[in-house]
C-alpha cells in the first residue's frame, strides 16, 4: 500500500466537521496535503500533523502503513476506538502524541516495537489495563505521559531500563504497589509525577539518589516513612517536591531547606511534626503548603521568608504554630496572594499594615487566639475574594473600609467579641456569597442595605444583640438559601 492510499485509508475513518482535510484528494500532490510533510529524497511522507483539528472518528490501523514516518500527532481531537497495534510497524516513529482524545481500551503492547520512540504521549484518553512491561524495551524514550486514563496495576520494573528518560507522567490513574527501586537507574529523570494513585510503601532510596531530579510529585497517594536527612544534599536541582496527603512521618530535614532552587513545596496532609528550620535560603519559593500535620515551632520563623519575594501562597493551617501574629506577618513577601494560617496558636493582633498585601485573595485566620481590632486598612485589600477570621478574640467594630472590597465572595467573623452596629457599607460587596457575624455583640438593626446583596446565598447573624424587626426587603434576596437572624 503507498502512503497516498494509507492516507485516505485514515481519512475514511475520520469524521471531519470543519474540512480540515479538504486538501486530502488527488487533486492536490501529496506532499502539500494539510499536516502531511514528506521527506526532501523519496517524498515518503515523514510526518502526520493533525493537532487541535477538531477531528473525531478512530485512528485507522492503515496508519501503520506509514513506514517512514517520523512523527505522528494528532493530540487535542476527540478520535475514540483502540489505539492501533499496527502502530508498532512503525519503527522509524520516534514522536508519537495521542493525547487530549477519547481513546479506550488497553494500551497495545506492540508499542514497545518502535525502538526509536523518544516521545510517548497519551494522557487524557480513557485507557484502561495495566503499563505493559514490555514498554521497558524502549530505551530511548526521553518523555513518557500516560496522565489521566484508567491504568490499574503496579508500575513496571523494566521502565528501570529506560536509560535516557527525562520527564514520566502518571498522575490520575489507579496505580498502585510500590515505586520501583530500578527507578535509581534513571540517571537522567528530570521530573516524576505520579500523584493521585494508590501506591505505597516507602519512595526508594534510589530515587533520592537521583541528582538530575527537579520534580518529584507523588502527592495523593498511601506512601510512608520518613524523609532522608541527606535530600538536599543529594538532590540539589529540585525545585519542586510535592508529597501531600500520604501518610510520611517524622521532621522535615535540615538539608531541604538548602536547595535554593526550591519554589513549590508540598507537605501537608501528612503525619510531619517537630521544629521547622528557617527559609533565608530559599529565595525562590513560590508554593509553601504545611498544612494538616503537627509542626510546633513558634511562627515568628515565618519572618525569614522575606527574602522568598516570588512567595504567592502559604498554608500552614491545621498545626501547632505559635507566636505572635503580627510579629512576623508585616514582615513577609508583599506579593502574597493566598494565606491561610487557620487552626493554630498564635496570639497578637492583624497588624495595620496589612494594607501592603495588595495581592491578597485569600486571608484566612480562623481558629486562633488574634486579639485587637480589625484595621481600617483591610479595605486597601482591592483583590480580597475571602476573608476569614472566625472563632478568635477579635473585638471593636466591623470597619467601613469593607466596603471597598467589591470582590469579596465570603465575610466570615463569627465567634469573635465584634461591637458595634454592623455598617451598612457592607452592601457594597456585591460579589458576596457568604455573609457569618454568629456569635459576637452586635447591636442595633439589620441594615435594609444587606438585602440589596443580590448574590447572597448565606447570612447568619444570630447570637448577637440585635434589636427591630428582619428588613421586609429580605425577600428581594432569590438566591438566599440560609438565614438565620435572631433578636432580642
Amino acid at each position: 500500500m503507498t502512503d497516498i492510499e494509507a492516507l485516505f485509508a485514515i481519512k475514511n475513518e475520520i469524521i471531519d466537521p470543519f474540512d480540515s482535510l479538504i486538501t486530502w484528494n488527488e487533486s492536490v500532490p501529496l506532499c502539500q496535503w494539510r499536516g502531511v510533510v514528506c521527506g526532501t529524497r523519496n517524498q515518503r511522507v515523514i510526518e502526520l500533523n493533525l493537532l487541535d483539528h477538531k477531528l473525531a472518528g478512530v485512528l485507522s490501523p492503515f496508519v501503520g502503513n506509514l513506514s517512514f514516518l517520523i512523527r505522528l500527532d494528532i493530540g487535542n481531537n476527540t478520535i475514540s476506538g483502540n489505539i492501533p497495534p499496527e502502530l508498532g510497524r512503525l519503527t522509524r516513529l520516534r514522536h508519537l502524541y495521542l493525547q487530549n482524545n477519547s481513546f479506550y481500551g488497553e494500551i497495545p503492547v506492540n508499542l514497545s516495537f518502535c525502538s526509536n520512540l523518544v516521545e510517548l504521549w497519551a494522557y487524557k484518553n480513557n485507557l484502561v489495563g495495566v503499563l505493559p512491561r514490555e514498554l521497558g524495551l524502549l530505551t530511548k524514550l526521553k518523555y513518557f505521559g500516560f496522565s489521566y486514563n484508567k491504568l490499574i496495576g503496579e508500575i513496571p520494573k523494566s521502565y528501570g531500563n529506560f536509560s535516557s528518560l527525562l520527564e514520566m507522567y502518571l498522575l490520575d490513574n489507579d496505580l498502585e504497589g510500590k515505586i520501583p527501586d530500578e527507578f535509581g537507574k534513571l540517571k537522567s529523570l528530570e521530573i516524576f509525577d505520579a500523584d493521585f494513585n494508590r501506591l505505597s510503601g516507602r519512595i526508594p532510596s534510589s530515587l533520592y539518589n537521583l541528582t538530575s531530579l527537579k520534580v518529584i510529585d507523588v502527592s495523593f497517594n498511601q506512601l510512608e516513612g520518613t524523609l532522608p536527612r541527606d535530600l538536599g544534599i543529594n538532590l540539589p536541582n529540585l525545585e519542586c517536591l510535592s508529597i501531600s496527603e500520604n501518610q510520611f512521618s517524622g521532621s522535615l530535614p535540615y538539608s531541604l531547606f538548602n536547595l535554593t532552587g526550591l519554589a513549590y513545596l508540598f507537605v501537608g496532609k501528612n503525619d510531619l511534626g517537630g521544629r521547622v528550620p528557617r527559609f533565608d535560603k530559599l529565595h525562590n519559593l513560590f508554593i509553601l503548603s504545611m498544612d494538616n500535620n503537627q509542626f510546633d515551632n513558634d511562627l515568628t520563623l515565618m519572618s525569614s521568608l522575606t527574602n522568598a519575594t516570588n512567595l504567592n501562597r502559604l498554608y500552614l493551617q491545621n498545626n501547632a504554630f505559635g507566636g505572635t501574629f503580627h510579629e512576623f506577618f508585616s514582615n513577609l513577601p508583599s506579593n502574597l496572594a493566598f494565606v491561610d494560617l487557620s487552626s493554630n496558636q498564635f496570639s497578637g493582633h492583624i497588624p495595620i499594615d496589612i494594607g501592603k498585601f495588595v495581592n491578597l485573595e485569600e486571608l484566612r485566620l480562623s481558629g486562633n487566639q488574634l486579639t485587637g481590632i480589625i484595621p481600617s486598612t483591610i479595605g486597601k485589600l482591592y483583590k480580597l475574594r475571602y476573608l476569614h477570621l472566625s472563632q478568635n478574640r477579635i473585638s471593636g467594630s466591623v470597619p467601613f473600609s469593607i466596603a471597598n472590597l467589591s470582590l469579596l465572595t465570603e465575610l466570615n467573623l463569627d465567634h469573635n467579641n465584634l461591637r458595634g452596629r454592623i455598617p451598612s457599607s457592607v452592601a457594597k460587596c456585591q460579589s458576596l456569597l457568604y455573609l457569618n457575624l454568629n456569635q459576637n455583640n452586635l447591636i442595633g438593626s439589620i441594615p435594609k442595605e444587606i438585602c440589596l446583596i443580590s448574590s447572597l446565598v448565606v447570612l447568619n447573624l444570630s447570637s448577637n444583640n440585635l434589636t427591630g424587626a428582619l428588613p421586609k426587603e429580605i425577600d428581594s434576596l432569590k438566591n438566599l438559601f440560609i438565614i438565620r437572624c435572631l433578636f432580642e
